[in-house]
């Protein structure tokens, strides 16, 4: 579905191949449960190369809040039960849910707290508009831009470290 989506924004219907990205991906969120999407974006001047890449992230509050996959089951106690979720500010925190997790039931005691982490919104994240859906749409994380030159002989050589799109 996103690779005809793609070819048909792109090819017939003339969008820019940025536009028949984001348009695609809002007609394919079951292909966010399963993959995010690279686009290496290539432009040269002469004999100054630019490589910009751009990765697309599928989010869903409660398995892949900003992107990230949460755990399956909680590393301290090995319950698959669904994790407990507060926002703070652009951050999610999350906590086990079973009753006993950090509890040691030799010593019928609390060892530990309930396994608790947070996950932060990353820098330089948009959320795209198309496509998005109640907790859950495509994430546009820009993953950096190189520059590099062509020496006579034919090699590529790094221009600049990586900026940032915002």
């Amino acid at each position: 579905m996103f690779l005809v989506s793609l070819t048909k924004s792109f090819v017939i219907k003339g969008f820019s191949f940025r536009e028949a990205i984001v348009h695609s991906l809002s007609l394919s969120g079951q292909l966010g449960g399963h993959s995010n999407v690279l686009i290496i974006g290539l432009a040269r001047d002469g004999h100054r190369i630019k490589v910009d890449v751009t990765k697309y992230s599928w989010a869903q509050l409660d398995t892949r809040p900003w992107g990230q996959d949460l755990p399956l089951q909680c590393p301290q106690c090995g319950t698959p039960l669904p994790w407990a979720r507060a926002k703070q500010g652009e951050s999610y925190v999350f906590e086990c849910r079973f009753l006993s997790c950090g509890w040691d039931a030799k010593k019928r005691t609390r060892m530990r707290p309930p396994f608790r982490f947070a996950i932060s919104r990353p820098d330089h994240i948009k959320m795209l508009p198309l496509g998005k859906k109640t907790g859950a749409g495509w994430l546009k994380i820009p993953v950096g831009t190189h520059h590099f030159t062509f020496t006579q002989e034919g090699t590529a050589v790094l221009e600049e470290d990586v900026e940032m799109d915002g």
